[in-house]
């Protein structure tokens, strides 16, 4: 992730706010949340599916950072080679992102 995203998370995702500790281990504070994770890539998706990256982010995200607080990941969307893309291609991820957003 950005490492302006994972400073916010690290100083917001704290103990007490995001998840306590119980005598079961942890848990998470934010439930009843939902979140909404667009990630963007500039390789293609079978170059990071072959090396496990797709699986890597999705994990870390939705249940590394957001589950752990208690937070569902109500969608995921990966876009691909985003920076060498046609405008008509990238438009359409416009378009994907905005139905998704439309939806919730």
């Amino acid at each position: 992730m950005p490492a302006i995203l994972k400073g916010y998370i690290d100083r917001t995702f704290t103990y007490g706010f995001a998840y306590h500790m119980t005598e079961n281990g942890p848990e998470g504070l934010l439930k009843g949340k939902k979140a909404v994770v667009i990630s963007t890539a500039g390789q293609s998706e079978q170059f990071l599916d072959e090396r496990h990256f797709v699986s890597a982010m999705r994990d870390s995200m939705d249940s590394g950072t957001f589950g752990f607080s208690g937070i569902e990941t109500a969608a995921h969307e990966f876009f691909y080679q985003v920076p060498f893309v046609k405008d008509e291609d990238r438009k359409e991820m416009l378009l994907k992102v905005k139905e998704l957003v439309r939806k919730i």
